[in-house]
């Protein structure tokens, strides 16, 4: 999708919900709201707010990525993303402590 215009000229909205985050955009030009398919070619306008670290690899994955991976072992997988910003709670991987704000934002960062 590409935008058009200045990035005045849009109101971005988030709603990053418990199983599912959605962006959409309305086009103050037009004043037609879109919602983002950020799926990636999964099927579906919405994003699984989930996020998912693979310990021996290093990596971290979110959304749709992180649900291929839900069955591997050596893994830490952080769903109800909400729910742990409420709870505030830290996570240990490893020898790191994370923060519930911390791991919310490796998801921001993905979208």
């Amino acid at each position: 999708m590409e935008f058009s215009g200045r990035e005045n000229d849009y109101v971005v909205g988030i709603d990053f919900g418990y199983h599912n985050t959605y962006i959409a955009y309305l086009d103050l030009r037009s004043s037609k709201p879109r919602v983002l398919d950020m799926s990636g070619g999964y099927g579906g306008a919405s994003v699984p707010s989930l996020v998912h670290y693979h310990e021996s690899g290093n990596e971290w994955l979110a959304g749709h990525h992180a649900m291929l991976y839900e069955n591997v072992e050596d893994a830490f997988r952080f769903d109800n993303l909400q729910r742990l910003l409420k709870e505030e709670r830290q996570v240990t991987i490893g020898t790191a402590t994370l923060h519930a704000k911390q791991i919310v934002g490796l998801f921001f960062k993905y979208i």
